[in-house]
């Protein structure tokens, strides 16, 4: 909703709290509160201008910070910095291999 210019009621879940600020680029809402969803939505509905608002804010933030380019960037940038460092990482040994397993006879459920 953020990227295509829609405003943004939710609630203030993990996740969430992460890109949505209150009343800067959304609006957020105690989880499990039906009532207090149902006020947020009616404010956003009548409040022009904080609608606006918020939708010019989160539609920006979302570009500037969680695009899928920006995100790439950022994890390239972790790599390239463990690379530079040449961090060693112990080798992970392989778990012992269970035959009853149902993913090891049915892969596709995976």
């Amino acid at each position: 909703a953020m990227a295509t210019g829609l405003p943004v009621v939710s609630t203030d879940v993990v996740g969430v709290r992460d890109c949505v600020r209150p009343d800067a680029n959304g609006v957020l809402v105690p989880p499990a509160d039906p009532p207090a969803l149902a006020v947020a939505i009616r404010r956003v509905l009548d409040d022009a201008p904080l609608r606006r608002r918020i939708v010019e804010q989160a539609y920006d933030d979302v570009h500037r910070l969680w695009s899928w380019p920006v995100v790439a960037s950022r994890i390239t940038d972790v790599y390239a910095d463990l690379l530079a460092r040449d961090v060693k990482v112990a080798e992970i040994p392989d778990p012992a291999r269970d035959p009853s397993c149902r993913f090891r006879a049915a892969p596709h459920l995976l």
